[in-house]
């Protein structure tokens, strides 16, 4: 029972950072992000890593650690457009974290434990080439664009809102280009690829609701010059925002970001300039999410212990396993039932003209207009080619045998099902 007390006055600051974000120098901004991700298995995770007898600030710095690696997995999912939800997080808690935190003793050991993940985790960030709205992803944009644009206020030495910018009644998503393919069809002929590259993250911002509302519609030569009195990341495209900014200047080199954190000239293309604050974007989130940045310790090869040191706890092996589908999406699950195979070539007709794409091995769709991150479900990718809200993906889109004949993917479900494949 002492020990059940001690944990949890232990925990007390770290439940209260879930709610409030505190500027004490305690670091634990992660645990509140967890908690707006809706990641709240994270506190089996925490409460896995520390132990009764742990100082106040050992405690804390653990939890920050843990927090601070749940938070890097939330994104990598969000950037490979794979689920984060309840099952996924608690999969992530249960069979990865809470045997190897278990394990640890000290706070170096939850640091080396997390960094062997990380490694192993990869960094899938530069793969988020052309990842932006993907359907009811606005939530996790957002998060993506806030801490981006934070990271980037904070790095400059300027006043910043982290949680002003994750409210969507203050600042909303700003699209760079206003919804009018005519304005770039010389550049751009085919609309599926102008929806698909507006809404990629690099050609997005956050601006005040007001300004936002009042703005949204004008070329973007013309708003550049009232970007200039938004935050960084949107000013930065005025030609001559950086002059007399030496505090910017100098992020912008110890960060050799001056290809990317730039202005951009009215004869600038959309293509251009999207996939230069992609890439910007990738960049910073390299940067903020940084395995070393965030206390993790990766090994090298002098790490190896010698025969008289104890080694750091090691990540238990996975268990060998047939490879599912990593959605739940029903594409996915008929890859799992092997009715359909990754590879797969589907299709959906609007208004006369075919619009193909691809299934991957994750049942991801990826349209063949566009290329890049798949669009986790039918009903995205067929809502981009359609330009609408909504679609009803599986009724629309198709699959095609070799003799021409088509059969939706709900008919092709439906069959497969009733024949008890499924």
């Amino acid at each position: 029972m002492q020990s059940l007390l001690e944990t949890a006055r232990l925990f007390r600051p770290l439940l209260a950072a879930s709610r409030v974000l505190k500027k004490d120098g305690d670091r634990l901004e992660a645990v509140l992000f967890n908690e707006r991700n809706g990641l709240g298995e994270r506190t089996v995770a925490i409460l896995a890593a520390i132990h009764p007898t742990d100082r106040p600030s050992e405690a804390k710095d653990k939890g920050r650690l843990v927090a601070s690696f749940i938070d890097r997995w939330y994104v990598l999912q969000v950037l490979q457009d794979l689920p984060v939800q309840a099952p996924d997080v608690a999969e992530l808690v249960h069979g990865t974290l809470v045997p190897v935190l278990r394990e640890c003793r000290t706070t170096a050991d939850v640091a080396a434990a997390l960094g062997q993940l990380a490694l192993r985790d990869g960094n899938s960030i530069p793969e988020a080439s052309t990842l932006g709205f993907r359907g009811n992803n606005s939530h996790q944009i957002r998060y993506l664009l806030a801490r981006a644009t934070a990271y980037v206020e904070e790095s400059c030495e300027r006043p910043q809102d982290v949680l002003a910018y994750l409210d969507r009644t203050q600042f909303r998503i700003e699209h760079l280009w206003a919804n009018h393919p005519r304005r770039t069809e010389k550049e751009i002929p085919d609309p599926v690829v102008f929806r698909s590259l507006r809404n990629q993250l690099g050609g997005l911002g956050l601006l005040a609701g007001r300004e936002n509302s009042s703005i949204n519609d004008m070329p973007l030569h013309e708003k550049a010059y009232l970007y200039a009195r938004s935050n960084i990341l949107l000013g930065i495209i005025s030609p001559g925002y950086d002059r007399r900014n030496p505090l910017l200047r100098g992020f912008i080199k110890s960060h050799q970001l001056d290809k990317l954190l730039r202005s951009f000239g009215p004869k600038e293309t959309m293509t251009s300039v999207i996939q230069t604050r992609q890439q910007l974007y990738l960049r910073l989130f390299e940067l903020i999410w940084n395995p070393e940045q965030l206390g993790f310790l990766t090994p090298t090869p002098q790490d190896t212990p010698q025969p008289d040191q104890t080694p750091v706890p090691q990540p238990r092996a996975t268990p060998a396993r047939r490879k599912t589908a990593r959605r739940r999406t029903d594409v996915a699950k008929m890859l799992d039932a092997r009715i359909l195979t990754a590879g797969t070539r589907i299709v959906l007709t609007h208004r006369s003209v075919d619009h193909w794409a691809t299934i991957n091995q994750d049942g991801g769709v990826v349209l063949n207009a566009t290329g890049g991150t798949p669009y986790g479900r039918v009903d995205e990718a067929g809502a981009v080619v359609r330009g609408a809200k909504t679609c009803q993906g599986m009724k629309e889109w198709h699959i095609e045998d070799e003799t021409g004949a088509r059969l939706s993917l709900r008919t092709l479900r439906d069959q497969a099902v009733a024949a008890g494949l499924m």
